[in-house]
């Protein structure tokens, strides 16, 4: 069990008296959807931050709860209990059961074999999107176990891990473990936990214990993970299993069109963010070498993800939103491509790739990076048109504060055929697993640049961005 006084910067006082007030309001909403309490308090939590705008507001249950839960639990029930069948679970009534030896006991009595083994995609996407309380699979994940009583198909007990290391956690780890030469390579992050019918004791220690050793084969030395208080979970099962707080973050909480909990990692869907201001998360890691168990034991104290670091997918993306209204005001017929068909009803993007690029990459080469002008193809996912004869830039290596970036793909035209994201600054590797694909056929050096319709485009844009310049120091 982690200590209450680790994990009470992570808990809201006031909301924990509000939830503890709605008892009535749960109990009801439990039998109405036919779902276990817990279940309807940790989606109401993982909601309140969208529906009051602070904590004063908690007097009342929030009215739009009913219609979000209803969604969130459509379905729940009848596939719940499906699977409970599947899995042989509906058979672990008895609150007790342990596992040993790879076996299920009833106090003196085995029950049942188990087995750990993968699990397979299909089945790991069905489990994370329909019956994991965020409902929304990690489609990054790399790695899937389970537990399986023998005989049946469907896990008991499941986990998923992913390589997607953000750069605020492998600093953040670096700092807690006094390591700046730590790389992301060395890293996996649990993403994914889910038990189950009344889980046998010790199924997430025993899960954990076969994954770290699935995992240490291929040149991992740590597991991170996180755990968040405000919704209810206190990391007892975490810290049973070998894992060991080292930092404090923030919880990016967003919502999709129908006010419905949506991650941020790979959505390409409008997000509405939260209005609450809620406390931190705890981030937790777990040696799974000799050598990393000894590091991870050395940490004495925790500490705090600054804000900065948590926002920034990498350190060159705070200045684009601002390039990208300045360039909104200077584009014009005068600067677009001279061959692109546009309409009143176009993003005022269309037709700007080539000279916006050929701008940034001049940019860019002037503050001292080495960056590539690309043309070619890029994909989007949903159905969204490509973007044919595209153009971008890309700094093939960058190296920040001991993180090293390879391919970033930076374009800030990206929205031309209806992709709702104006900016896109990422690595080639992220925007893949979003399935976003940046395909170039030609890659030169900005300064290289000897289309004489792009330098005459380039030279309006320029002066247009100056003349702007100048009127705003006026």
């Amino acid at each position: 069990m982690i200590s209450e006084s680790t994990i009470k910067p992570c808990i809201s006082p006031r909301i924990e008296a509000a939830v503890r007030s709605w008892t009535q309001n749960i109990e009801s909403l439990s039998r109405k959807f036919n779902v276990n309490h817990l279940d309807v308090e940790k989606q109401i939590r993982l909601h309140l931050p969208l529906l009051i705008d602070n904590v004063e507001d908690c007097n009342c249950f929030p009215p739009l709860l009913n219609e979000i839960l209803t969604r969130r639990f459509s379905g729940y029930p009848d596939f719940y209990s499906d699977y409970l069948i599947k899995s042989g679970a509906n058979n672990l009534l008895n609150i007790g059961t342990y596992i040993k030896n790879d076996e299920i006991y009833y106090e003196d009595r085995r029950l049942f074999n188990v087995t750990y083994s993968e699990v397979s995609i299909e089945l790991g996407t069905l489990i994370e999107s329909r019956l994991h309380y965020l409902r929304k699979a990690r489609s990054d994940a790399n790695a899937r176990y389970g537990i399986f009583i023998e005989g049946y198909k469907y896990p008991i007990c499941y986990m998923s891990f992913s390589s997607n290391i953000r750069n605020y956690q492998t600093i953040a780890l670096q700092s807690a473990l006094n390591d700046n030469s730590l790389s992301p390579d060395n890293i996996t992050q649990l993403a994914r936990v889910y038990g189950f019918g009344n889980l046998p004791r010790d199924s997430i220690s025993k899960l954990i214990s076969y994954s770290s050793k699935k995992l240490s084969s291929v040149k991992n030395y740590y597991i991170i993970t996180a755990i968040n208080p405000f919704i209810g979970f206190n990391g007892s099962s975490m810290i049973a299993s070998g894992f060991k707080p080292f930092a404090y973050c923030q919880v990016s909480y967003k919502y999709d069109r129908n006010k419905e909990y949506n991650n941020r990692r790979h959505s390409v869907e409008y997000l509405e963010n939260a209005k609450l201001n809620t406390p931190p998360n705890l981030l937790l890691v777990k040696g799974i070498t000799k050598k990393s168990f000894m590091k991870v034991s050395s940490i004495t104290s925790l500490i705090n993800v600054p804000v900065e670091l948590f926002n920034d997918i990498n350190p060159i993306t705070v200045h684009l939103s601002a390039l990208r209204s300045k360039l909104e005001e200077s584009w014009s017929v005068m600067t677009a491509y001279h061959g692109t068909p546009k309409s009143s009803k176009d993003p005022i993007s269309k037709g700007q790739c080539g000279v916006t690029t050929a701008y940034l990459g001049k940019e860019f080469e002037n503050k001292g990076y080495s960056v590539l002008f690309c043309e070619g193809d890029a994909y989007f996912p949903n159905g969204i048109k490509p973007i044919k004869n595209h153009c971008w830039l890309k700094i093939p290596y960058l190296k920040e504060n001991f993180f090293e970036y390879h391919d970033i793909i930076i374009d800030l035209t990206s929205d031309q055929n209806g992709f709702n994201e104006s900016i896109i600054c990422d690595t080639d590797d992220r925007l893949k697993n979003r399935e976003i694909f940046y395909d170039s056929k030609i890659e030169i050096l900005p300064s290289t640049i000897d289309s004489e319709n792009l330098i005459k485009r380039l030279i309006i844009l320029k002066s247009s961005i100056e003349s702007l310049k100048k009127d705003s120091e006026a």
